[in-house]
């Protein structure tokens, strides 16, 4: 009986506390939407809910693939990823270039010494194995004039040509031996002819002389060629541009290499001893370019203001009280030479003690006395009034 009376209480014991369990599961779940948070609050396991935002991962990279660089948001204008363009600037100087092979390689000189300076324009009107003897192949005269005659603009003209003149002229049926009296005359009257047509439009020209040769015989015949161009070119107004020093050894012979426009030894000519390499020509478009800059300097306008003289005011019945000059202290005195010879009364030079006339015994002060009084005697010179030893009060 007993021991049914303990088992009755302990049914009665365990029944009564899984009510309250219930109970408390009951208001649990009702307060938290999870219904095993009940559960997890007797034996704390760790909670798997976070805080923190979700982010969307990238994917992983596939295999071989190249990484991507991280990059930043575009902010603004100025961050658009492009460059600002420069403006762009028209030409405003056009320089047009003639002649024959050498000259095709000063135009494209010129293009590189010009390339910082676009309102500057080169113009390429150069022909190989051209020159003033064969008119049959390019008659230079006729075509300048065309060009001129055209709608195309110049204000400066460079000519670099007599590579290829070392040959004789035809002229009316006769045939005339390079460099003789009578060719050089037909020459120059060619020469002449050019020059004339950019005097006549007031057209600055620049005349590029020949370059020293590897054979002396060109050498030689480019020397009478020179001598003629410098001549009949300035005869109207052209500019003679001597290249033969620029491009020759310390005793004027022909050198391949040579210091370029930055000072290095570099090869200037190829191979054939008459045209130049890339440096080679941007050397010798350098000796134009420094005439191109005299002569634009001389077509820009002055920008000083013309002086204008002040006009009298007449209704003005105030006169001016004379204004004092000032005594303005030159900055130097007279310059004396250290190693001038000294001159005679009469303008003569003193060129033997016996032209030096006779002033009679010395006297006091005279050289004799002063070097006995000092050196001999010891005794001070007699100050000079103004020297600097002397120090009596005014």
């Amino acid at each position: 009986m007993l021991a049914l009376k303990t088992f009755n209480r302990v049914i009665l014991g365990r029944a009564l506390f899984t009510g309250l369990v219930l109970l408390a599961s009951l208001s649990i779940a009702h307060a938290d939407p999870n219904p095993f948070g009940w559960f997890t609050q007797f034996f704390h396991f760790p909670s798997q809910k976070t805080d923190q935002p979700s982010v969307k991962r990238a994917p992983p990279p596939k295999p071989g693939a190249k990484p991507r660089l991280a990059t930043r948001a575009r902010q603004g204008p100025l961050s658009a990823g492009k460059e600002m363009e420069k403006p762009k600037i028209s030409p405003s100087v056009f320089i047009a270039v003639f002649g024959d092979g050498l000259a095709q390689l000063l135009s494209m000189g010129l293009m590189g010494e010009l390339e910082d300076h676009p309102e500057l324009a080169v113009l390429h009107k150069t022909q190989d194995n051209s020159g003033l003897v064969r008119t049959d192949v390019v008659d230079w005269n006729q075509t300048i004039r065309d060009y001129f005659a055209g709608s195309a603009k110049i204000d400066i003209g460079v000519i670099l040509i007599g590579s290829n003149d070392r040959q004789p002229i035809i002229s009316n049926g006769e045939s005339f031996d390079a460099l003789s009296p009578e060719w050089s005359e037909l020459y120059a009257q060619r020469i002449e002819a050019i020059a004339q047509q950019f005097a006549e439009r007031k057209i600055p020209l620049l005349w590029v002389g020949l370059p020293v040769m590897k054979s002396d015989a060109a050498s030689k015949d480019a020397t009478a060629l020179n001598e003629l161009i410098k001549e009949h070119a300035e005869r109207f107004g052209a500019a003679y541009i001597d290249i033969w020093e620029g491009f020759a050894d310390e005793h004027g012979l022909y050198s391949a290499f040579g210091p370029d426009i930055n000072g290095e030894i570099v090869r200037l000519r190829r191979s054939d001893g008459v045209y130049f390499t890339r440096a080679g020509a941007r050397k010798l478009a350098h000796f134009a370019e420094l005439e191109i800059r005299r002569k634009l300097d001389k077509l820009a306008p002055s920008s000083k203001p013309e002086a204008t003289t002040p006009q009298p005011n007449l209704e003005s019945n105030l006169v001016a009280e004379p204004v004092p000059a000032i005594a303005i202290k030159p900055p130097i005195g007279p310059v004396l030479p250290l190693t001038a010879r000294f001159l005679a009364p009469g303008g003569t030079l003193y060129k033997t003690p016996a032209d030096v006339p006779s002033r009679g015994p010395a006297k006091n002060g005279e050289a004799k006395v002063l070097i006995e009084q000092v050196l001999q005697e010891g005794k001070p010179l007699e100050p000079k009034k103004g020297r600097a030893d002397d120090f009596s009060q005014p």
